[in-house]
């Protein structure tokens, strides 16, 4: 046996088999892979490895903590997220030869660069192993479970329900929720390429960036559960995410907190990412296990600071201001023509996507088009990392009367205060010195709320009608 091998066996007295505790294939996926992840898997296998003793021991410390390691490479394995990893930001070159050595390199300081950096990527996978299992065996560790006194943590009662292959428990209970409703569009790994993804506009979301559109926080606060409960619920009108109201209240909490658990861990790789390609030292100790501790505070460390943004949400949610006074038709009237004048302001900027009849066809025909954030990155030459073509935005037709994030005045005030996360949609109501005031934002919605009974072909002319007032919603 190598030296590698003798070390693999000394596991933590009380862990699981040591041969079971093996460190998890770095390249292990799920689905199609993107050709620059495929190279980078066959690359990194040939480079000359130096052993991480300490991640071995983690993954010890993790059969401890899970509920048990499994060993079986036959099940499916969350794959690296290496369509981000390779980021400029994080990866200058953007190349895969910053993993694996190719004889082209200047010096032994460029060798030994690759090697800590193919080292690094292997960290990274034990350690997302280590603290959140398979997408078959999920985990999350007791520090970070489901407090229902402080309600905070994630709940991995809930998250094992939804988890695994579709099926029924012995008490009746369904399982596999997420892979029967919405693997196919967002991939079992969450990364919003599923097999139907492909044929979709938008294309489903990638939960793993944490960046979601449709909420009533804050702008760069995640939604709250309650937000991501009524998305499953309602769905997402304009798109292909369907209502799921005929689910159990049960099971569309445990999906709720099945996003959450991938988008937690898909932030925590990338996190773990730009720390440690971006200069961090793998955790270092004198002993195997004063390593294996080491990695596990370091890990712990970047988990909290992920799992903290979720559990501080209901702290940023927006409350719109009582409404201003429009009972009557000629207040209302009044209202939005004031919206009218502010959307088509230089300050407001709103017709520059969505144009000045409101049709979205701000930018057709002129040479720069809007992305949002999953497709921005997306550039000619580069395409081959990414799992699907680049897609462009187009901005809202707003006189359809189509409001994915809602048609609730307080939906669409909600929009126009804090913006929309992931696009180039602003928030027009945050920041010191906000581009519209409350009441302004309130004569936006008015407005908006307006147009799908405007006469197109005179978009500048509206009539208020008795039952429009009489019908509208608080």
């Amino acid at each position: 046996m190598n030296d590698r091998g003798m070390k693999m066996e000394q596991s933590i007295p009380g862990s699981c088999d040591a041969r079971l505790c093996r460190e998890r294939p770095l390249w292990r996926s799920v689905g199609r892979e993107s050709t620059s992840t495929r190279d980078a898997r066959n690359a990194t296998e040939g480079v000359p490895y130096r052993p991480v003793w300490g991640t071995a021991y983690l993954l010890s410390l993790a059969c401890i903590l899970a509920a048990g390691c499994t060993g079986q490479d036959s099940q499916p394995q969350f794959r690296l997220n290496m369509q981000d990893i390779l980021d400029p930001q994080i990866i200058p070159s953007q190349s895969v030869d910053a993993f694996r050595v190719t004889g082209a390199e200047k010096d032994d300081d460029e060798v030994e660069e690759k090697q800590t950096n193919a080292q690094k990527l292997q960290f990274i996978s034990t350690a997302l192993y280590a603290a959140f299992g398979t997408p078959n065996e999920p985990n999350v560790f007791p520090e970070f479970r489901w407090n229902a006194e402080e309600k905070t943590g994630l709940d991995l009662k809930k998250i094992t329900l939804a988890a695994g292959p579709y099926g029924g428990n012995a008490d009746g209970t369904q399982r596999g929720l997420f892979r029967q409703h919405c693997a196919h569009c967002h991939g079992i790994t969450g990364d919003g390429a599923g097999p139907t993804a492909a044929f979709l506009e938008p294309y489903p979301r990638d939960y793993r960036q944490g960046v979601f559109k449709f909420k009533s926080t804050l702008n760069a606060a995640k939604p709250t559960s309650a937000d991501l409960k009524r998305t499953i619920i309602e769905g997402i009108p304009g798109t292909a995410m369907p209502s799921f109201a005929l689910l159990p209240n049960d099971e569309v909490e445990a999906l709720v907190e099945y996003v959450k658990y991938l988008s937690v861990r898909g932030q925590s790789e990338m996190l773990l990412a730009i720390m440690l390609l971006g200069g961090d030292d793998l955790p270092e100790g004198e002993t195997p296990e004063a390593k294996a501790q080491a990695s596990a505070e370091y890990i712990k460390e970047q988990v909290a600071s992920v799992i903290a943004g979720w559990d501080t949400a209901k702290d940023s949610i927006v409350n719109p201001p009582e409404r201003p006074e429009t009972s009557t038709p000629e207040e209302l009237a009044a209202s939005i023509e004031r919206g009218r004048t502010l959307f088509l302001s230089k300050e407001a900027q709103c017709i520059q996507c969505h144009g000045p009849t409101a049709l979205g066809d701000g930018k057709d025909g002129g040479p720069i088009k809007d992305y949002d954030n999953w497709n921005k990155m997306k550039l000619p030459g580069d395409m081959d990392r990414w799992l699907l073509p680049k897609q462009v935005l187009r901005p809202r037709n707003l006189r359809l009367g189509v409001y994915r994030g809602g048609r609730r005045p307080m939906d669409i005030y909600r929009r126009v205060h804090s913006g929309i996360g992931g696009t180039p949609m602003p928030a027009g109501g945050e920041g010191a010195t906000p581009v519209l005031k409350a009441e302004d934002i309130w004569h936006v919605v008015d407005f908006v709320l307006s147009l799908p009974y405007e006469e197109a072909s005179e978009p500048a002319r509206f009539e208020v009608h008795e039952t429009q007032v009489a019908g509208r919603v608080n």
